[in-house]
């Protein structure tokens, strides 16, 4: 048995040349904070969408299939560079299931898909 310190919390342990951590524990608090690191961008990217569709939605709520002026969605925090898909030919920005199109006129209007 080889005496090793573990890289999580630092405290020595006895055991197997190829063992890393003093316990399960350890080694899942080391294996969470990986995937965290690795999932940081995906994560904020989803907040930012989710955050946008709310917006979204109190305006559907409000409004309905009316014309927006640009200045309403202008007041709000709505950040249109954050959206789940872009179709720039048709000029619409989905937020999961919300669609906030520019029309003609200048104008957005909010569409909402039906789960069907």
């Amino acid at each position: 048995m080889i005496e090793k310190n573990c890289p999580n919390c630092g405290n020595p342990f006895h055991g197997r040349s190829n063992r890393t951590y003093c316990s399960q524990s350890c080694k899942s608090a080391i294996n969470n904070f990986r995937v965290a690191e690795r999932d940081k961008d995906a994560n904020i990217a989803t907040q930012k969408v989710k955050a946008n569709r709310r917006i979204l939605m109190t305006l559907y709520n409000l409004y309905g299939n009316m014309e927006l002026p640009p200045m309403v969605i202008d007041k709000t925090k709505l950040d249109k560079t954050w959206s789940s898909r872009v179709n720039l030919k048709e000029k619409k920005q989905l937020f999961l299931d919300l669609c906030l199109t520019k029309l003609e006129n200048g104008n957005y209007l909010i569409e909402k898909f039906k789960n069907e």
